[in-house]
Parts: structure tokens; sequence; C-alpha cells
């Protein structure tokens, strides 16, 4: 317990943000998004394709107009590049504010043996304030469903549906279809004797 403490304080204690850092992790960021540099032609032509003046309102966009992560572009790869040390400090140094943290200690160990360890860490941040919230998301159309393909190295489709309104009995409703998908239909169709899928996931986001 004490480990994990120093641990996750290293995490999120205040530091500096160089260059060198930024660019160790440009590829192994890349790995986990799948972004793949495209060629001159390819990358001219994934660019005229996803103008925003010939696709439709994504999904955020259209339902609550919040810009989300369908609007940054189909380049992930040289999205990533542009991405510098300065906005990763800008970023840290606003949002890794203790103000806005909780920490829980899920452990067995007496609350008398880890506080010499909190102490040392935790109660060394500085206090900020955590940054004004923006604008709480309204609802802007009457559709409720969303169904997207992408293709790339791997080939998705997510189905987004918004449920305005909700309460604890349709909450509770959602909870059992997420465990019913995440586990009973994986294991058929990621496991089962005719496998279609590589994984399927489901999330509730509440606003």
């Amino acid at each position: 317990a004490a480990f994990g403490l120093e641990w996750l304080h290293q995490v999120v204690a205040p530091r500096r943000i160089g260059e060198d850092l930024v660019q160790r992790n440009r590829e192994p960021v890349a790995i986990e998004l799948s972004a793949r540099r495209g060629g001159m032609f390819g990358g001219w032509l994934a660019r005229y394709l996803a103008h925003p003046a010939l696709l439709p309102a994504p999904f955020w966009k259209r339902e609550f107009g919040i810009a989300a992560q369908d609007e940054r572009g189909a380049d992930q790869h040289a999205a990533l590049a542009r991405i510098t040390a300065a906005d990763l400090q800008r970023f840290f140094d606003t949002y890794y504010a203790p103000s806005g943290m909780t920490l829980v200690i899920v452990s067995g160990a007496p609350r008398e043996a880890l506080q010499p360890v909190l102490d040392a860490t935790f109660a060394t941040l500085p206090w900020r304030p955590v940054p004004e919230p923006r604008d709480s998301a309204r609802l802007r159309s009457a559709e409720t469903r969303l169904f997207q393909y992408r293709a790339g190295s791997s080939t998705r489709i997510s189905v987004r549906y918004r449920i305005a309104g909700m309460d604890g009995l349709d909450q509770l409703r959602l909870a059992f279809i997420e465990d019913l998908l995440r586990y009973r239909l994986m294991e058929r169709l990621r496991r089962g004797a005719d496998k279609s899928i590589y994984s399927i996931s489901t999330a509730t986001t509440m606003r």
C-alpha cells in the first residue's frame, strides 16, 4: 500500500514536461491509436474526404453542441505530431490540481500506518483551484441514434444512442444491458465456434 501511494504521487506531482519526454512517447501513443503515417496522396485524399463541408455533423456536435474527438481530423498521426511539450504542460498544470482529485485507498493497512506516507507525498502537493466548468451541454436535435463505420488497420462499427430523462430504473436497465453485451455476447462473438469480432464494449456517459 505504501509503495502504491508513493508511485501514484509521482504520477500527479508537479513536474516540468520537456520535449524529450514528448518525443519518447509519440511512438507508443501512435501504436495505441493505430495512427499510421499517410503518404502524400493518401494524406491529401483523407483531408479532402474528411472536410467538414462534406460530412454530416458528428454525434456529440449534433446532439449536444460539443466538439468531441470526431472533429479532430482523419490524420491522427499528423495530429499527434503537432502536440508539443507546452501543450502537455498547460494541460497538466490546469487539470492535475489536488482540489479536483479524490484519493481513495482500498487496503487492509491501518490508517496510522499509512499516514506518514501520505504526509510525505500527497500532503505536499501545492493547492490550486480547479478550472471553472464549461457551459453544460444542451440537447440540440430530436435524433437519438448514430451508426458509424471506420476503416483503418482495423474495422469498427460504433452505435450510439441518446436517452433523455433517465430515471433510476432506466439506469438499472442500462447496467444490465452493458453486462449482458460485455460478457454473454462477447463470449459468443469473440470466443465462440464462429468468431466474428475481435472485441465488443459498451459504455454509458452521463451528462
